[in-house]
């Protein structure tokens, strides 16, 4: 995501990886140019990152899906009732995109200047 933001910023910098990006209005710039990272391990974060590829425009796979799942449940031991509450179920009640109000606590944030 950072990468793509920084095309979106620098369009000389897309022309040189051989790629088009969009005009953007110095209000969207702007909006683009200080942006919240969250640092998170990846066990923190996979409730985040498999409620977003269910829910994204570019949807997964399903091979994709039921690979990923089976890796949350070997690697973290979460149940397959405890990920389908973080990402499917979640997508369904129309919750937002995102991590909780708050980020897990011990989760590092950041604001980081473009």
């Amino acid at each position: 995501m950072l990468a793509a933001v920084k095309l979106l910023l620098h369009p000389d910098l897309a022309e040189e990886v051989g790629t088009k990006v969009p005009t953007l209005s110095e209000e969207r710039k702007e909006a683009l140019n200080q942006l919240l990272i969250i640092r998170e391990t990846c066990e923190g974060a996979w409730h985040y990152l498999g409620f977003k590829h269910v829910n994204s425009p570019a949807k997964w796979e399903s091979y994709a899906q039921s690979k990923y799942v089976a890796e949350i449940h070997k690697n973290y031991g979460v149940s397959l009732e405890g990920i389908s509450k973080q990402t499917v179920l979640r997508c369904f009640r129309g919750e937002p995109d995102g991590f909780e109000e708050k980020p897990r606590k011990g989760a590092k944030q950041a604001v980081r200047r473009l």
